[in-house]
């Protein structure tokens, strides 16, 4: 028995070591098309970054915190929320923002990490971002 395991076991690591220099090419040029993807994209994310306040003054007894600065790092949409009160739990930290559809993101960690955002345009034209019940204004 030890024998027949010990022989799987050397086919497995001779296979390993002749698959794996013919995926090279293959996900080094996955690498290259995501890479580029990403830097496609970035112009159309700057319109989404910026710093939310909270619009509903009375939201934030129920909130531990009051905006979301939504930038691009790495090519990556991401928020953070800048200032909490003491005591808060909430952790939001350069988090990424995966796109969903539209204008909506999934929070991929921190805090939120399941959320949706939803970014809007007002009529006057500036910009929402919606979480939760909870509306945030972006300031120029």
């Amino acid at each position: 028995m030890r024998f027949r395991n010990l022989a799987f076991a050397i086919i497995s690591i001779l296979l390993v070591r002749l698959v794996t220099p013919a995926q090279q090419p293959v996900v080094k040029s996955l690498e290259r098309s995501k890479a580029q993807a990403l830097k496609e994209a970035e112009p159309s994310l700057e319109k989404y970054t910026g710093r939310y306040f909270l619009t509903n003054a009375n939201a934030f007894r129920s909130l531990t915190f009051r905006e979301f600065a939504v930038s691009i790092v790495n090519q990556r949409l991401v928020v953070t929320v800048p200032d909490i009160s003491p005591g808060s739990v909430v952790y939001m930290k350069e988090t990424p923002l995966e796109p969903f559809g539209g204008n909506v993101f999934h929070v991929a960690g921190g805090s939120f990490y399941g959320n949706f955002m939803t970014f809007e345009s007002n009529q006057d034209g500036s910009m929402v971002l919606k979480w939760r019940k909870h509306v945030f204004k972006r300031q120029p």
